[in-house]
């Protein structure tokens, strides 16, 4: 997942550099505010996506620590060898 994150972030910059501003060509998804706007921006959505993603770890450690009480221990280490929830977890 590390990989392919760093592997997308070169491709984004370079897509930035290929739709970068020119003048008085600007792009209809471009952000037109000021800086000062930007940074709030961006600091909400960092923001709701760090509580989501430790609201959604939260429920899945409460959840097999309850299943593994219940079922035995061996249950983490089963739903850890399936890919899909490594995925899943790893794209969190």
């Amino acid at each position: 997942m590390t990989g392919a994150v760093i592997f997308i972030s070169f491709i984004t910059t370079a897509l930035d550099k290929v739709f970068s501003y020119r003048e008085g060509a600007q792009q209809w998804w471009v952000y037109s505010g000021g800086p000062d706007g930007a940074r709030t921006v961006l600091s909400v959505i960092a923001g709701s996506m760090i509580t989501v993603a430790g609201v959604v770890f939260s429920i899945t450690i409460v959840v097999l620590i309850l299943a593994s009480s219940q079922f035995g221990p061996r249950l983490i280490r089963n739903f850890m060898n399936v890919r899909a929830n490594q995925i899943v977890l790893g794209t969190f």
